[in-house]
């Protein structure tokens, strides 16, 4: 017994120095064993686990993002140490769950680039943000982006190179980056733009990445065919109205104003409809006639072409521009004529003419009077009734000092004023041309027993011996489109109003565009020929994205709507509005196709004099 007390010290000790070599031996092993689980960890990007080796056991823990995530890890870690025991102590990161997918927004504009949402990781931000600065150095880049992503199943990269030529290729653009799937909205100039944009996208996208394309070309408005020209004294022909179907059109009319002396002419506003002949050449016909006469008029109103020839000029240059124009003008235009050029003077002293033209944009007058102290008169009296800065009195000239005229200057002052008055009555429109013995007037009205109204007062105000040959014309479109519409019909030419042109929205915004803004001025206008009524706005999307956050997006919209035309119309208008979303539930067109989710992103107007709730204006 005391032997073996003796020799278990020994025992213990010859126990611990065989553990302490064998550990030793297995030491680089191990070491080798962690290093080869976390090279397997990186090449998958599995930042998250953890390894703890203990000889050929190795122990995997850690919060994996996902079950994919961890079941390729351990998977890989099998195949690739088949000697090895894996440990799977790994679990599911709790937030993994509630962390949102992928999701940034890229919108272009003037102002920049403005990105907004969620990246996975900051890398992927500094790949899109690089990116972006290497195509467009010289734009201004805002980032709003949060770091609260999960993960893609895949590597996001064709998705990032997408949005980069799209911001590059379009300064106006809305791009929504999501795994695998790209969103693009943008505004093209033609449908020759909008083949060749989504054409490179495509093909670049490849068929990887699925595409939503929201490439929209505005459609050309329906504009009045109507184009005025006007020749002062010494000046070239003016263009004060114009119309034209195309681009080509509008530059054809342009270089032929050039030509004429007009050094920067007005664009013609390009849209549908005009007449079934060559516009753009009646249009260059009746440029050169004007520009062959001293002073006048020329306009091209649907099929009829009128020219207008004013003093100083002559019947003879009058009957040769005529001519001309009769040959250039296309078989299917009508032409009008008249010289209104004042009668030669007599030989008692110089004559006095007044030429007075009325529209809705304010008053020209040109002529000669007896004296300054006569110009100066009319000129205040006209200001005062429409205001100077819609008054023109650049052509209204006194006569010589010392020159007697041929008539009682009472006489003409008094005819003058009659007629400034006639042409000042509100809703008329028209031309005047007095002399000394005959004033010859042409009313435009849409009332009928307004203008007769106007010219018997006229009749009754002229000094007695003026001849007085008159033309009344009633613009019936005119009085239909003055005609006051009740609520349902009210709502009806409104919704008539967005159909053709569709009321617009900076990408992903509740803001509406310079395009939209315009339509806000269409919809006023009828607007202020409603009688009183409570009508819904309706916002309407398609089912791209969330319902919730299209309901709140459409309702926000029609919101913005409201509150433009709110604004846009003196004391609020007649009509009382309270807007409403609707989201995507109400749509008018299928939305597999983009041209039916085009149609279902839309403001509509219903007449609702029983309204309850909502937000009134």
């Amino acid at each position: 017994m005391r032997r073996f007390i003796l020799f278990l010290p020994l025992v213990l000790l010859l126990s611990v120095l065989l553990r302490w070599g064998a550990g030793k031996a297995v030491e680089p092993l191990e070491t080798h064993l962690f290093g080869q689980a976390r090279a397997i960890a990186a090449v998958q990007g599995a930042d998250w686990a953890r390894f703890g080796v203990d000889g050929l056991r190795l122990a995997v823990a850690g919060d994996a993002p996902d079950e994919s995530a961890r079941a390729v890890l351990i998977g890989t870690l099998d195949r690739a140490l088949p000697l090895v025991a894996v440990r799977d102590r790994t679990a599911l990161d709790a937030r993994a769950d509630r962390m949102p997918p992928l999701r940034v927004d890229l919108m272009r504009s003037a102002d920049g680039i403005t990105l907004t949402g969620r990246f996975p990781s900051a890398a992927d931000r500094a790949e899109l943000i690089g990116a972006l600065g290497r195509a467009l150095p010289g734009v201004a880049l805002q980032d709003l982006s949060g770091l609260d992503a999960g993960t893609p199943s895949a590597a996001v990269g064709a998705e990032y190179a997408v949005a980069v030529a799209v911001a590059e290729r379009l300064p106006r653009a809305f791009v929504r980056i999501e795994p695998a799937r790209l969103r693009v909205e943008a505004v093209l100039a033609s449908e020759g733009q909008r083949a060749r944009v989504e054409a490179a996208l495509t093909a670049l996208a490849g068929p990887a990445l699925a595409l939503d394309l929201a490439l929209e070309v505005p459609r050309r408005p329906l504009v009045p065919f109507r184009l005025v020209l006007q020749r002062r004294p010494g000046a070239p022909p003016r263009l004060t109205r114009c119309a034209a179907r195309s681009a080509v059109e509008a530059e054809a009319i342009a270089a032929a104003l050039r030509a004429a002396g007009q050094p920067a002419p007005m664009r013609c506003s390009v849209g549908t409809g005009g007449p079934a002949f060559d516009w753009a050449a009646a249009a260059e016909a009746g440029i050169q006639a004007l520009a062959a006469l001293p002073a006048g008029a020329f306009e091209l109103s649907g099929s009829v072409a009128r020219l207008t020839a004013a003093s100083p000029t002559t019947e003879q240059a009058f009957e040769t521009a005529l001519a001309t124009l009769a040959l250039r003008l296309p078989a299917a235009a009508i032409l009008d004529a008249e010289l209104a050029a004042p009668p030669p003077a007599a030989a008692g002293g110089a004559r006095r003419w007044l030429d007075v033209q009325r529209d809705d944009r304010g008053m020209v007058l040109a002529g000669r009077l007896e004296g300054a102290v006569e110009t100066a008169a009319l000129a205040d009296v006209a200001a005062a009734g429409l205001g100077r800065d819609r008054v023109d009195v650049a052509n209204l000239l006194a006569l010589a000092p010392g020159v007697a005229p041929a008539e009682r200057p009472v006489r003409f002052q008094e005819a003058a004023l009659a007629v400034l008055s006639a042409l000042m009555a509100p809703g008329i429109e028209g031309r005047a041309a007095l002399g000394a013995e005959r004033l010859r007037l042409r009313l435009v009205a849409r009332d009928g027993a307004q203008a007769v109204a106007v010219y018997r007062r006229l009749a009754a105000a002229l000094p007695p011996g003026l001849r007085l040959d008159s033309q009344i014309v009633v613009d019936l479109p005119g009085a239909v489109a003055a005609v006051p519409l009740p609520p349902a019909a009210c709502a009806a030419a409104l919704n008539r109003v967005v159909a053709r042109r569709p009321i617009s929205f900076d990408p992903g915004s509740t803001r509406i565009d310079d395009a939209g803004q315009a339509v806000v001025g269409a919809l006023g206008a009828v607007l202020l020929r409603c009688e009183a009524a409570e009508m819904e706005i309706g916002g309407h999307t398609d089912n791209q994205g969330r319902a919730s956050m299209n309901l709140r997006l459409s309702r926000a919209r029609a919101e913005a709507v409201r509150d433009a035309l709110g604004a846009a119309l003196p004391d609020g208008g007649p009509v009382r509005f309270y807007a409403r979303g609707y989201g995507e539930e109400a749509p008018i067109a299928s939305n597999a196709t983009e041209a039916g989710r085009a149609r279902n992103r839309r403001i509509a107007f219903r007449a609702d004099t029983a309204a309850s709730g909502g937000v009134t204006q």
